[in-house]
């Protein structure tokens, strides 16, 4: 269930947070294009993305 979520929850922890989708893709080592696909659920980040998402960026939702 979390799963078909996850875009969601990644968008709106990242707007909590006041982060731009440049700065979530550079704390993660990613591209912007991919936190886009990630927030709108075209693709789904892999486990260690998610992992350092909860290490990163504060989350009361995903972690």
């Amino acid at each position: 269930m979390i799963l078909m979520l996850i875009g969601k929850i990644l968008k709106e922890n990242r707007r909590h947070n006041a982060l731009s989708q440049e700065q979530v893709a550079i704390k993660l080592h990613v591209s912007h294009q991919t936190v886009s696909s990630w927030e709108q659920d075209r693709t789904k980040p892999d486990k260690e993305s998610l992992k350092k998402n909860c290490t990163d960026i504060p989350s009361t939702q995903v972690c």
